[in-house]
């Protein structure tokens, strides 16, 4: 009978436990639907957000993929570009307009959700393009490429630089800074020509996206055998320029470079405000931006606060951005320059070579070096593309784009790869002193940096007497008025600020003494052309 108990207990035991396995593995079944279901969902709504490919071209990726994005890295920098506003808090749902290939990823964490501890009082304005109230078209699925600029017989050398924000263990990353430097061998001069980051360009092998994420389609794609090699291939592809070699620094490498050369002096023109971070805090912390005015005048920066005034952004737009990283390439090169340190660049190579990634060889530099020590204020030229050689659109996706007008951006593209035109400055040839009357501290030398952008090679004499208006005297009596004309535009002055006074025993042809009236931010902040 005991035997019979027990044989009895252990079949109720058994079906006891045959019972739970089967409970677990229902419930198994149940949680491994669910996953197929969220990863059903997560599967469409990712191809849904990739852009369709040219009908020309079939990319042979698998959406799927596509690995975490860039955009919660992008802001963990001396300049946040996650532009704070007073009017609200910023959270993990304020997503950048960034292009519909682009998908919001798991590494948007925590770090981005915190509450300030304070609401600025200061209201800034967003540094988003602006829309047309006509919406131009969306461009074509493939353009064709643009034909190559020939331009004869002139020996050209040319040098995509890249500023990137790319990071250590982050997949995703952009080019925001892309400046093509023409070298002219021929006659030896050098053009700088920045391009705009919302370009929207043909991407060969991808499609149509945004220029700045060429590069990173490239390394996630190993098209055009890389990044590098398929941002050049755009810039070919779209503008008809040969790219002969590249060089390419990340933020760290920028803020290393104007260090290692015991900072910059730089002459700011248009004042700058936007937010900060406290020297040494952390950049994870909101609370640590400060609201921070940069005002016109001559500052001393080290390479935290030199990438801060290149990357800000508030109050003004990307057109004037690129302006700013022409100026502080231009102050890099006049302290190189000035401290004989270009000489001393090849003996610096090995060390500049660990901080740049480049293809550039010693032996190109030595090349070029006899034309960088020869260089002056007329064979150093500036071209952007402006507002006028774009349309702004929105993709449906809501990104903020601009279209080229391949048209006038070839007009463009020429002037910049020939070599400066005989004008007025080398004909006339007239020198320029300014006088500092307007009670501020060195704008004579932030005209005199306004005069160098056009040629002119004018002096800084300091002080003066304080006046109330800007002055300029004219000792030629008349005969050099294309020099004087373009002066009066580069400083935004009208012939009623000229006071005829002929002198043949004068220093200098034309004397400016500037007064309190004076704006020395004569560029337009939303563009690069003069008044």
């Amino acid at each position: 009978m005991r035997r019979l108990i027990g044989l009895i207990a252990v079949l109720v035991g058994i079906g006891a436990l045959a019972l739970l396995i089967a409970l677990l593995m229902r419930r198994y079944a149940d949680e491994q639907a669910r996953q197929l279901a969220r990863a059903a969902g997560t599967s469409v709504a990712l191809q849904a957000a990739l852009l369709t490919p040219p009908a020309s071209e079939t990319p042979t990726r698998t959406p799927l993929t596509l690995p975490p994005t860039w955009t919660p890295t992008y802001t963990h920098t001396a300049s946040p570009t996650f532009t704070i506003s007073p009017t609200r808090t910023p959270s993990a749902t304020r997503t950048p307009t960034r292009t519909r290939t682009f998908t919001p990823s798991a590494t948007f964490t925590a770090t981005r959700t915190f509450t300030p501890s304070h609401t600025p009082s200061i209201t800034l304005t967003p540094s988003i393009t602006p829309l047309p109230t006509d919406t131009p078209l969306p461009p074509t699925p493939e353009p064709g490429a643009m034909p190559p600029i020939e331009l004869g017989a002139y020996d050209l050398f040319n040098i995509l630089l890249i500023g990137s924000d790319k990071r250590p263990r982050v997949a995703g990353y952009r080019t925001d800074a892309l400046v093509i430097v023409s070298v002219n061998r021929t006659v030896g001069s050098v053009s700088l020509l920045s391009l705009p980051r919302d370009l929207y360009v043909y991407i060969p092998g991808h499609g149509y996206d945004r220029i700045n994420a060429a590069a990173l389609w490239g390394d996630l794609y190993k098209l055009n055998g890389g990044g590098i090699g398929t941002l050049i291939a755009a810039v070919r592809y779209n503008f008809g320029i040969r790219i002969d070699r590249f060089a390419q620094v990340n933020f760290d490498g920028f803020k290393a470079i104007i260090d290692r050369l015991g900072g910059i002096e730089i002459a700011v023109d248009c004042p700058i405000t936007d937010y900060r971070l406290r020297k040494g805090a952390d950049p994870n912390v909101l609370a640590n931006y400060q609201l921070f005015t940069l005002e016109a005048g001559v500052h001393h920066m080290d390479g935290a606060f030199a990438l801060w005034y290149v990357r800000s952004r508030n109050g003004t737009s990307d057109f004037d951005r690129n302006r700013r990283q022409q100026a502080m390439l231009r102050a890099i090169f006049q302290a190189l320059r000035e401290r004989g340190q270009l000489e001393q660049l090849p003996a610096l190579w090995h060390d500049l070579t660990e901080i740049v990634k480049t293809d550039l060889t010693l032996g190109d530099l030595l090349s070029l070096l006899p034309i960088a020590l020869n260089l002056n204020n007329w064979s150093l030229r500036s071209y952007f593309i402006s507002p006028q050689q774009v349309s702004s659109w929105q993709t449906p996706q809501g990104a903020a784009v601009l279209v080229p007008n391949r048209e006038a951006i070839r007009a463009e593209l020429i002037k910049f790869l020939t070599p400066p035109p005989a004008n007025a400055l080398t004909r006339e040839r007239p020198t320029v002193a300014i006088y500092n009357g307007s009670g501020r501290a060195d704008w004579d030398r932030v005209a005199a940096e306004r005069l160098a952008w056009e040629g002119f090679t004018p002096q800084a004499m300091g002080e003066s007497e304080r006046i109330a208006a800007t002055r300029v005297y004219d000792h030629t009596g008349g005969a050099k008025p294309g020099s004087l004309r373009l002066l009066l535009r580069a400083l935004n002055l009208s012939p009623r600020n000229v006071i005829e006074r002929p002198d043949p025993n004068a220093d200098t042809d034309f004397k400016v003494v500037l007064g309190a009236n004076y704006n020395a931010c004569t560029f337009n902040r939303h563009g690069t052309n003069l008044p």
